[in-house]
């Protein structure tokens, strides 16, 4: 147990780890507080999307905050996994956002446009028989998807 220390942080998610971190690397002592385990709530159970093209407030406000932790991540990766021995699966993924309402066609068809303009990422609409082709599973009646690649994912439980 640590009888002092300069900086007590509650809660040992993502956000909590990575203070931790970053007061470390800066000489600053300091504790995490957590009830149980380290990411056993809800960083631990998160899908580990990281995202920094689309979202609540991006593109808008928060693009160009979202696009400086999407880097930082990426930067941040390599030194993380050879300091602490552990691989949390870092990798750029491909996923379909699927249109199930009229409005969702409009809005996932002007991201095309937004993925194939960022080098790493691209983009293209697909037809609801193209995704039935992709994915089986996913029930008809979807009115089309954005297929999107240049995301990227981390297993969070490992994180």
């Amino acid at each position: 147990m640590v009888d002092t220390t300069d900086v007590a942080i509650i809660g040992g998610g993502v956000a909590g780890c990575a203070v931790a971190y970053y007061l470390g690397q800066s000489g600053v002592k300091s504790i995490i507080i957590e009830r149980e385990g380290v990411g056993n709530q809800a960083s631990g159970y998160s899908a580990g999307g990281l995202n920094p093209l689309t979202g609540i407030g991006i593109p808008g406000p928060l693009g160009a905050f979202g696009w400086e932790c999407f880097q930082l991540h990426l930067d941040l990766y390599d030194s993380l996994k050879e300091q602490s021995g552990i691989d949390y699966q870092h990798r750029a993924v491909a996923k379909i956002d699927l249109a199930l309402e009229e409005p969702d066609v409009a809005d996932l068809q002007a991201q095309v446009e937004l993925f194939q303009g960022v080098d790493g990422f691209n983009a293209r609409w697909l037809e609801p028989d193209e995704i039935a082709k992709l994915e089986p599973r996913i029930a008809s009646g979807v009115l089309g998807g954005l297929y999107d690649y240049g995301n990227h994912a981390v297993d969070s439980h490992d994180l």
